[in-house]
């Protein structure tokens, strides 16, 4: 029932509240099928990260792999129980990840739309391009898992010389930004056409 789902909604709101203490303070009123409405405010840690902020020959990183949640959600579509259908029912924030790219990137976005579709918006804000390799993703699945989104992992732009401390602590390069001004997939030095740009919420 409407009222059973709704109470399951706010039980849910409840949990993800204590977990991140976060206080709700207020709302707002809607009329439809179903509407549901979050807005989250909060502290940058070093300085605001803006997406407009890449620049010409940073590297490119992601703060994990991708294609989990993809696989949870067809993994729970054929009743399947592995660890995956977490990652899409509760995906987890690190905001350990978060805080420690703070001193380093000088561009940000998560990529929950999938990494190509977000990547566009880096690159369409900053007047830049991106060279991507492949091969240096951590991939779950196969290349449909850098379009579908619904993985709850960052992608930032920073300069070479944080190399060395961005990959001992786990994180993945991936590519570079370039002044081409268009998103490029290479695996193996070769070309790649991805099919899929990702999620859009307005097509």
């Amino acid at each position: 029932s409407r009222s059973s789902a709704a109470s399951d909604v706010y039980k849910r709101q409840e949990e993800i509240l204590n977990e991140y203490q976060l206080k709700l303070i207020g709302g707002d009123i809607t009329y439809g099928e179903i509407s549901v409405c979050v807005n989250v405010f909060g502290y940058a840690y070093e300085k605001n990260i803006l997406r407009s902020t890449a620049k010409v020959g940073d590297l490119i990183y992601i703060t994990g792999p991708l294609g989990e949640g993809r696989r949870g959600l067809e993994d729970w579509k054929n009743k399947q129980q592995t660890k995956y259908i977490k990652k899409f029912f509760n995906p987890k924030v690190d905001f350990d990840k978060s805080k420690y790219i703070s001193k380093y990137a000088n561009s940000c976005i998560d990529i929950s739309d999938g990494l190509y579709s977000d990547l566009n918006q880096i690159c369409f804000s900053s007047k830049v391009g991106a060279k991507i390799f492949i091969e240096k993703i951590p991939i779950t699945y196969d290349l449909n898992d850098l379009t579908f989104g619904d993985d709850y992992e960052l992608c930032f732009t920073a300069p070479d010389h944080s190399t060395q401390y961005l990959a001992e602590n786990g994180f993945y390069m991936i590519g570079e930004i370039d002044d081409s001004q268009k998103i490029e997939f290479y695996e193996a030095n070769k070309k790649i056409d991805l099919k899929q740009k990702g999620w859009d919420p307005f097509a």
